[in-house]
């Protein structure tokens, strides 16, 4: 039995990372294509409201979040968390190709950001820690994590784009204090 194709897109950035495992001229999109920049800023603008610096592209976690993507879209059978996975903080989501404001991988990883910076409007700031309502927004703006990665595929009857966000060092690190020092409240006017 012949497998489906799985179109999938690499989210690569010409930023080297230290870590780099794949090199741009390995990356489908690192010559040709905007979209990685499209995808750093706007992760450096919704950090950078909440007092977090910009991150670096990592080749490795992009490497790993392609497979994960690949694999969730080929499972087609939701989003679920794997022990691999515990390296890095991982954000997963399931956006619907039907959906005509997501038309593409770029479209879809930027609907998947705005979901999880939605997130923030439940994030308690008074009694600071982890929720499953917010994990996605905390992870995502933790100060402590310094690089990301991100992949997304599309499942093979065409109606889901998967998508992964891997974040290294992972953020949700439930210790005494580490809330308050990494997720700090949005500053005015901004995100």
């Amino acid at each position: 039995m012949a497998r489906p194709l799985i179109r999938v897109l690499l989210v690569a950035l010409a930023v080297v990372s230290p870590d780099a495992a794949v090199r741009p001229s390995s990356c489908p999109l690192a010559a040709s294509s905007s979209l990685p920049d499209v995808l750093a800023s706007k992760v450096a603008t919704l950090r950078a409201a909440h007092g977090s610096d910009p991150l670096a592209w990592s080749f490795r976690a992009a490497e790993f979040a392609l497979s994960r993507a690949r694999a969730l879209a080929a499972a087609s059978a939701g989003l679920s968390h794997d022990a691999a996975s515990a390296a890095y903080g991982e954000n997963l989501a399931m956006i619907s190709a039907l959906d005509t404001s997501v038309g593409t991988s770029l479209s879809a990883a930027e609907r998947a950001l705005s979901l999880w910076y939605g997130e923030s409007a439940a994030y308690d700031y008074a009694s600071p820690g982890y929720s499953s309502q917010t994990g996605h927004f905390t992870q995502l703006v933790w100060r402590a994590t310094r690089a990301f990665g991100a992949g997304v595929a599309v499942s093979p009857d065409g109606r889901w784009y998967y998508v992964a966000f891997e974040f290294d060092p992972p953020g949700n690190q439930v210790l005494p204090g580490a809330f308050v020092a990494n997720v700090a409240e949005a500053n005015a006017g901004t995100a």
